[in-house]
Formats: C-alpha cells, sequence, structure tokens
C-alpha cells in the first residue's frame, strides 16, 4: 500500500510538473489589437520520470487557454495554462507567462516569443520563433527550444517545430514535434518520441467587447 501511495504522489507530481511535451501554439504570429483568446484540444505524448525506474511515457488529451493584450501590432503580453488526461499519469497542469512581438512586412510577420513556462520540473526559459505567412495569415511556422533558469547549463537542448494552418478566421489545426526525440527514435530505436496535434479555436467577439 505504502508503494502504491508514493507511485502515485510520483505520477501527480510528475503530471503537475512535466519533463518533457510540446506546448502548442493556436495563436498567429501576426498580432490584432485589443484582447485575444486562443484555445484549443489536442492529443499529445509526454513522459513523467521516476526516481528508480525507466521514465513512463503516455498519449493523452489536452487542453490549451492563451489570454493576451495587443498593444497596436507590434507588442502582446500573454498567460497561457493547459490542463489534461494521460495514460501516463492522472492528470496535469501546463502554464506560462510571456511576451509576443510582431513586426508586419508586406505578406510576412516575422515574430518572437519570451516565455517563461513549467514545461521542465524548475522554471524553463523559451524563447519561440514565428513565421506569419499571408496578409490575413493562414499559416504560422514555429520553433521554440528550452533553458532550464536554475539547473544545470550543459542539461541537453531541445527544439520543437511546428506549424499552424488557420483553415477560417476563427478555426486552426496544430502539429508540431521535438526534432530530436523523432531523430533517435528513428534512426536508433531508442527515446520517446514527443508530438502534439490539435484543434484550436479563437474569439474575434472577445476582443471587440473588451478595452483597457
Amino acid at each position: 500500500m505504502q508503494k502504491k501511495i508514493h507511485l502515485f504522489a510520483l505520477l501527480l507530481l510528475g503530471g503537475i510538473w512535466m519533463t518533457r511535451c510540446v506546448s502548442p501554439y493556436y495563436g498567429t504570429a501576426r498580432i490584432e489589437p485589443g484582447w485575444q483568446l486562443d484555445t484549443g484540444a489536442g492529443l499529445h505524448s509526454t513522459v513523467v520520470p521516476l526516481l528508480d525506474a525507466d521514465p513512463m511515457y503516455g498519449i493523452g488529451i489536452r487542453c490549451d487557454g492563451e489570454i493576451g493584450y495587443g498593444i497596436e501590432h507590434f507588442l502582446k503580453p500573454y498567460a497561457r495554462a493547459a490542463v489534461g488526461l494521460n495514460t501516463a499519469y492522472i492528470g496535469y497542469a501546463d502554464i506560462g507567462l510571456g511576451i509576443h512581438a510582431a513586426l508586419p512586412v508586406w505578406i510576412f510577420t516575422p515574430a518572437v516569443r519570451l516565455e517563461i513556462n513549467s514545461t521542465w520540473i524548475q522554471p524553463t526559459f523559451s524563447p519561440v520563433v514565428l513565421l506569419g505567412i499571408g496578409k490575413k495569415e493562414w499559416f504560422t511556422l514555429g520553433a521554440k527550444t528550452y533553458f532550464i533558469a536554475f539547473g544545470d547549463p550543459n542539461y541537453p537542448r531541445f527544439l520543437d517545430a511546428f506549424a499552424t494552418a488557420h483553415i477560417s478566421p476563427r478555426w486552426s489545426i496544430f502539429a508540431g514535434a521535438e526534432m530530436n526525440s523523432f531523430v533517435d527514435y528513428f534512426e536508433d530505436g531508442d527515446g520517446y518520441p514527443f508530438f502534439t496535434v490539435g484543434v484550436g479555436y479563437k474569439f474575434p467577439p472577445f476582443a471587440a467587447r473588451m478595452k483597457l
């Protein structure tokens, strides 16, 4: 019984502070003035560390939400959060705070996001590079990496690559993967491949009704 309690505590802790996952991004590189709310639901894989055993790899569902306030078309502070279920543990939370800067140029919108999040067991700094394509941005490409704020500087680096297709003004489709994990898995048959796919929904009336 005591071992079961310890295992449950480890799974719950791992669910709150995930060791590895690909957080989806359903928004655009382009920033619109005012309040913006993006939500989504998807399927993803992750892993939970165990002290005296191999990590537990699991696949499950997650629901994401991000709220931010666009200052003109150039700057947007934001907060995001996710909750979900996974075969490796009962439930989890993934949170992040950051700032988004963009510079629209013709049909392209390069952007950078700087975020502190809970993707690793310790607070993690994650720069994100985005490129929006199209005047109304029908496609967004992105890459994200992770740096543990107070951890070992030699900790391995990871790179998420993703794409979001905006199939309408409100709906989008996201697909992303951690590149190193897929290379190791398919070339060496080792490790755990990390991915996320999902569908997002934007709430345009939210921006129209609220002002600072």
